[in-house]
């Protein structure tokens, strides 16, 4: 399993709330053409209980959670434009539209494009910050309900 880093000035608790709902990116099978990279894998972030799944398509993607699978958040279909992921999210009454860049095969950077309401406090601590999720192996033992 690969190690990342979350470079966020942001408490651990938060940031793992903050970013459990922004992350995006994991695995399945593949009708990507030979030369679009690759979304699918699972994903995750170091040192955080978090880990999806991204189930890609040419020119979109679905994200399935992995652990933790009972986190209340609702990602919408992700689009894939120019080599870039785009993809909204839902936790606890905020919206957020995230920007997901591979930055090489095994890598990922999740940034907030926006998010709304801007007075909320997920909002004010996410604005600005950034995520990277490493590509890991993971088998699971039962399948996430899709």
């Amino acid at each position: 399993m690969k190690r990342l880093t979350c470079k966020a000035p942001l408490p651990k608790m938060i940031l793992a709330q903050v970013f459990s709902i922004l992350v995006v990116l994991g695995g399945g099978y593949s009708t990507l053409e030979a030369n679009e990279p690759d979304w699918n894998g699972y994903w995750a972030i170091e040192a955080f209980n978090f880990m999806i799944e991204v189930d890609a398509t040419t020119n979109s993607f679905e994200v399935i959670p992995v652990l933790p699978a009972t986190l209340p958040w609702t990602p919408g279909v992700g689009e894939i434009r120019d080599g870039k992921g785009y993809i909204n999210v839902e936790y606890q009454g905020v919206s957020a539209n995230l920007l997901v860049q591979l930055t090489d095969p095994d890598t990922a950077l999740v940034q907030p494009i926006n998010c709304m309401p801007e007075y909320h406090m997920l909002c004010a601590l996410a604005q600005s910050q950034r995520a990277i999720l490493t590509r890991v192996d993971y088998q699971p033992s039962i399948s996430p309900v899709r």
